[in-house]
């Protein structure tokens, strides 16, 4: 048995790996998926956060226009993938713990 854990984005490359693959994955009919990542998000200090506690930087480029927020409690990480890439909303965003998004992406 395999111990998934929701799924960290390291560098550029990977990024753009994960969104290919989420791209492919949408489902007929839909426009785009959204899924949880396993990073959070801390506005205090503008840290992302790897799973591990380790800190990174990503590229402004991969953030969702209009984000990251700054409401404390919006902490969580996803990924939103439209099925056309030119499409403006799309990319990674911080929001709340309550938010319904259609999974989480998990690495091993």
């Amino acid at each position: 048995m395999n111990n998934g854990q929701p799924a960290n984005i390291y560098d550029p490359a990977q990024y753009q790996l994960l969104i290919s693959y989420l791209r492919s994955m949408i489902l007929a009919g839909q426009s785009s998926t959204i899924v949880w990542t396993g990073m959070k998000y801390k506005f205090q200090n503008n840290q992302l956060w790897l799973s591990n506690g380790r800190t990174i930087t990503i590229e402004t480029e991969a953030w969702k226009s209009s984000f990251p927020t700054s409401y404390p409690s919006w902490e969580n990480i996803g990924i939103i993938v439209n099925t056309n890439p030119e499409k403006e909303f799309q990319g990674v965003y911080n929001n709340p713990p309550t938010s319904f998004l259609s999974g989480v992406i998990c690495e091993i």
